[in-house]
């Protein structure tokens, strides 16, 4: 537990100076980690000019820890989201991950 504590406070030191696009997908009903955290990390990169995609975690209402696992109705709304992440142009190349 003490390293996963400490590997947290590691990313939110370093949220900052990540430029990388992100996407915080997030269960409502979390009971492992600490969604507070989350909010932490997107406020952080936010700040720095780097925010998260939409400027906070997409919060997957009635979800626990494994979102990929739950309900199809919760999993297709997070699966949705990643599609279209990862399908979005970047700006300064064109296409995110050509």
């Amino acid at each position: 537990m003490r390293e996963g504590i400490l590997a947290g406070e590691q990313v939110l030191a370093g949220a900052s100076d990540d430029a990388t696009p992100t996407l915080l997908i997030q269960a409502e009903e979390e009971r492992v980690v600490d969604n507070r955290t989350h909010d932490r990390f997107c406020e952080i990169r936010a700040a720095a000019g780097h925010p998260c995609e939409g400027g906070k975690p997409l919060v997957i209402k009635g979800a626990y820890h494994e979102i990929l696992f739950e309900k199809d109705a919760m999993r297709s709304v997070a699966l949705n989201a990643i599609v279209e992440f990862f399908n979005k142009p970047n700006l300064s190349s064109g296409n995110r991950f050509a």
